[in-house]
């Protein structure tokens, strides 16, 4: 008797979607495959957030009104706009959260299933030499990485977006000669977000690369340890394996030291990067041959001056 079987269809990111050399633009092309959920979570937000800018509105008429001995219909008008603003920030947000958590879930799921295709095309002997720790890394913390770069960097920039356009609003209405301070700070802000990002992407990129070492030398030490035991080398790989920590110890401090933008994940760009997945495979060594020195820790090039 034949075994019914039922099969799914992977979704498939369509091809030049994601580019290696190009990762925030290659993010982007991921957002716009879902650009009518993510038009509603945009509205969704500015409907969260909106106390944020609207409150301090209603607050400054509201106490107009009193010190000016206004109608108490127009004050009772008021005191309901403000409550009814502060009580749909929990079902808004709850829709939001649920309706942008598909979003990056989806992302998330579908790069995994890139990669994970790249790799059953590429060849054996590329498999041969590749390390598999740092490919689970690659798939498994990478994509995680960007899943929660998407999560935490996402409200931070609407929110500043929103308040900023309900501040030149309101600026524009009440106070219209003070645009000029806009003008001149916001451009200012960007280009000091635009220098900071570029002084640490290098620090990051090496953070990255010191994590797939390490995950390789892990990978290692747990497929060579009957070997090691056999021949009594057990202090030489918990050694190779405590330089490797120790330079992502300097590379994790060195990343974190330097001012990141604000609502930016740690690694961001590097690992919006995710078809350039082993380029630069290790091979691992031969359980025949001696155990080679340790390699060149990437502390220095992490605390190396940008």
């Amino acid at each position: 008797m034949s075994v019914p079987t039922t099969t799914m269809s992977i979704p498939i990111i369509p091809p030049g979607r994601v580019d290696g050399r190009h990762p925030f633009r290659s993010l982007l092309r991921l957002l716009a495959m879902h650009r009518r959920r993510f038009a509603i979570i945009v509205v969704a937000y500015a409907i969260k957030d909106s106390p944020n800018w609207v409150l301090p509105v209603l607050t400054a008429a509201i106490i107009d009104t009193v010190v000016q001995h206004g109608a108490f219909l127009r004050l009772s008008g008021l005191s309901v706009l403000a409550a009814l603003v502060l009580l749909q920030n929990y079902p808004v947000g709850i829709f939001y959260n649920d309706q942008w958590s598909r979003v990056y879930r989806r992302i998330g799921a579908d790069l995994r299933n890139a990669l994970v295709n790249r790799l059953q095309n590429l060849s054996i002997g590329f498999h041969s030499r590749a390390s598999a720790s740092v490919i689970q890394t690659k798939v498994v913390r990478d994509v995680e990485t960007i899943e929660q770069m998407l999560q935490s960097s996402f409200p931070p920039v609407m929110s500043a977006t929103f308040v900023l356009i309900g501040a030149i609003t309101m600026t524009a209405l009440q106070v219209p000669a003070f645009i000029l301070v806009f003008a001149v700070t916001v451009p200012l802000g960007g280009a000091l977000v635009w220098f900071v990002r570029r002084r640490s992407n290098q620090r990051n990129e090496t953070f990255r690369r010191t994590v797939e070492q390490f995950s390789s030398r892990v990978g290692e030490m747990a497929t060579l340890m009957p070997i090691t035991r056999a021949h009594g080398l057990e202090r030489h790989a918990a050694r190779r394996v405590a330089e490797s920590a120790e330079g992502l110890r300097s590379a994790g401090f060195s990343s974190t030291r330097s001012p990141a933008a604000s609502g930016r994940c740690r690694g961001s760009r590097s690992s919006c990067s995710p078809c350039s997945a082993c380029s630069r495979p290790r091979p691992p060594p031969s359980p025949d041959s001696s155990p080679s020195p340790p390699a060149r820790s990437c502390c220095s090039a992490a605390t190396s001056p940008c």
